[in-house]
């Protein structure tokens, strides 16, 4: 299974000191939350939605993504 291997690598990655893993594709926050996959998680994309609101200096308005 595909999500067994991706939470291998996340636990081996976590052993070897990753603090924190970039989601950097459109696709793997699904994933994510799909397979239940647990750890500290960086959404590139909400990161770069939320820069691009600050920048026009809109409000950010907090909602359930992952992070």
């Amino acid at each position: 299974m595909i999500h067994s291997n991706v939470k291998q690598v996340i636990s081996t990655m976590r052993n070897r000191g990753a603090q924190a893993f970039i989601l950097g594709c459109t696709e793997t926050p699904i994933a994510v939350q799909m397979y239940h996959l647990e750890g500290n998680f960086i959404d590139s994309s909400l990161v770069l939605a939320h820069k691009a609101i600050e920048a026009v200096g809109a409000p950010l308005i907090k909602s359930h993504a992952v992070t």
